[in-house]
């Protein structure tokens, strides 16, 4: 699991969207209903904000829809990564991210990131399952936890696919990383599924990460330019780079030329 978590209350702002004024401060908790209730968190560099599309649903008797307002979401920061961590109110019967025997709970949602200093812009992104717990081992009455995550550019774009899974027959991946072009603002979709296929089992998720690294963006002339200028800028100049010398050399023999008709004229 990742370290050096800063958690709200530290640096970071949570903001309400459209006004300029903080929402919340010290170490007041804001939970996912109020992200999307239009409320947005400023940390470091970065602002989380546009959460939408929240959709929770569940089949059988031993699972509910996730009530949003039952998600902590708190700012982090690791190794050089700022995000999101969402994890639950409560922990144990009382757990939003839970299913029992036979049951199954899907929720999806999505929000964006804008990177607030023009020189940066997002360059990649982990995905991190942490503290869960999984029961009902087997071919049959398998427990499974999975969450999927998309990062689209503002032209909707998928730019980066994620997945982070365990179940109860020893299938495990708790962190995804993945990089993409750089990016000032992404928008990040969220899917989060759990299931149980038999009356023993049981599976709960109580952490969930997401973390966005930045990159710096190169100028020319004093103007910032996307990566994608650069490179062909670059790409240009040593394309032309061999006619360097030849252009020299016809200067040169022009000049010799001009001198040697001063001197017979």
């Amino acid at each position: 699991m990742k370290i050096n978590k800063v958690l709200a209350g530290t640096i970071a702002l949570i903001l309400v969207a459209g006004l300029g004024t903080p929402a919340f401060a010290g170490g007041a908790q804001v939970t996912l209903a109020d992200l999307l209730a239009g409320q947005s968190i400023v940390f470091g560099d970065k602002e989380f904000k546009n959460f939408r599309n929240f959709v929770s649903n569940s089949n059988g008797a031993n699972a509910s829809p996730i009530d949003p307002a039952g998600i902590n979401v708190n700012p982090i920061s690791v190794s050089g990564e700022i995000g999101l961590e969402f994890s639950e109110v409560f922990v144990g019967p009382s757990a939003q991210m839970r299913v029992g025997g036979e049951s199954s709970q899907d929720t999806t949602f999505d929000f964006d990131v804008v990177v607030l200093v023009p020189t940066l812009a997002i360059d990649d992104n982990t995905l991190e399952l942490g503290f869960h717990n999984l029961a009902g081992a087997g071919t049959i009455g398998i427990s499974t936890a999975k969450i999927e995550e998309r990062v689209f550019d503002t032209l909707q774009q998928e730019l980066a696919f994620k997945e982070v899974f365990v179940d109860t027959t020893a299938n495990i991946q708790l962190s995804d990383h993945k990089t993409f072009p750089p990016q000032s603002q992404i928008t990040v979709n969220v899917n989060i599924a759990l299931s149980v296929a038999s009356s023993a089992g049981q599976s709960i998720i109580n952490d969930i990460m997401i973390t966005f690294s930045q990159t710096e963006i190169a100028t020319v002339g004093g103007e910032f330019l996307p990566i994608d200028s650069t490179a062909l800028l670059l790409a240009n100049a040593q394309s032309f780079s061999w006619m360097i010398p030849i252009v020299l050399s016809v200067v040169g023999i022009g000049l010799f030329v001009v001198s040697r008709k001063s001197e017979n004229s």
